[in-house]
């Protein structure tokens, strides 16, 4: 390979092996793919033998049942490597995972992997980081730019600027960022989940306090993944469930890439100083029950579906820049 790019390497774990899950968390699947490297064929044997795989020769596939939870096609890429195969629905792999975390210790990131020997077809380390990074993206819109990565590096000069803050921005595409809604009891924040994920994940009445606990969806914003959390609505209470929730919910927004800073024509969002550090958006919900009272960035409908395209795009755009995707340089997206 050529563009060398240096990045650590993880040390071994338990039994002398390291895995990770590479297809994307968090999203079901037909297929999903577990990788797992053992430090030498004595080392893969054992392995392989603690996950009752039986034998598999090199540079085979064979069909077995991994760890009693799923029929899975394991193959044998090399003396030291295995790619393992199970369907791909969440709790079957989140299951897989639990089990090999027992046996071998902790998953290992993508910095701490040799992306060539996963990708012995790339043309360079680049290359083989972007396929890596492209088996584990939810985003449509990362899969262009990561395939240009080979060349937009290539064309790299000692004199190419270095933007961080476009970097981390871009990250954006391959994790999905964190939204969390925020505002007054009863002004339609649960009617506005149901409505941007096209189906029920939260409870909806005209009763204050009904969502009491925060509600999470993965959305797809217009090509970019995020993770999408409904929370209490905030208003003056006595109850222990309901403040607890509460504090959970605000526990999880200070890490947060935005915040949805909620109300209706009649009801105004609610300021928290806490949040501050965080960028937010103003939106209007009910934006179909007349103007309101104060100044907010964008109104939505999810009853007549007023907007709702609008307000998609605009916290896709928030977080991941127009500008940013069309820049013809390299985008630095390992950590």
């Amino acid at each position: 390979m050529n563009a060398e790019l240096p990045g650590p390497i993880a040390s071994l774990g338990t039994a002398g092996c390291m895995w990770r899950i590479v297809s994307p968390l968090g999203h079901p699947g037909a297929i999903a793919l577990i990788w797992l490297q053992a430090e030498d064929s004595q080392a893969m044997a054992a392995a392989m033998e603690v996950l009752r795989l039986g034998s598999i020769a090199t540079g085979a596939v064979a069909q077995r049942t991994l760890l009693d939870i799923d029929e899975a096609l394991v193959a044998r890429v090399d003396d030291c490597t295995l790619l393992m195969m199970p369907h791909g629905s969440i709790a079957g792999v989140r299951a897989i995972a639990r089990e090999l975390h027992a046996r071998f210790g902790e998953p290992i990131g993508d910095a701490d992997i040799d992306a060539g020997q996963l990708f012995p077809e790339a043309r360079s380390v680049v290359e083989a980081r972007a396929l890596l990074a492209l088996s584990r993206t939810s985003s449509a819109m990362a899969t262009n730019l990561l395939l240009a990565q080979h060349d937009l590096w290539r064309r790299t000069t000692a004199t190419t600027p270095n933007d961080p803050a476009r970097d981390a921005a871009m990250r954006h595409l391959l994790t999905p960022p964190l939204v969390i809604a925020i505002g007054p009891s009863n002004i339609g924040k649960s009617t506005l989940i149901n409505a941007l994920a096209k189906r029920h994940v939260s409870i909806v009445a005209d009763e204050p306090g009904t969502t009491r606990d925060h509600v999470g969806v993965l959305l797809d914003c217009a090509g970019l993944t995020i993770q999408y959390v409904d929370t209490p609505g905030i208003r003056v209470t006595a109850d222990a469930e309901e403040l607890a929730a509460r504090a959970r919910a605000l526990g999880l927004a200070e890490h947060a890439a935005l915040v949805l800073s909620c109300g209706d024509p009649q009801t105004q969002p609610i300021v928290l100083p806490q949040l501050a550090h965080i960028p937010v958006l103003s939106v209007c919900l009910r934006a179909d029950q007349g103007e309101s009272i104060w100044p907010a960035a964008i109104r939505v409908s999810a009853r007549t579906n007023t907007g709702l395209e609008g307000f998609i795009a605009r916290i896709r755009d928030t977080l991941v820049p127009a500008e940013l995707l069309t820049r013809d340089q390299p985008w630095k997206f390992w950590l």
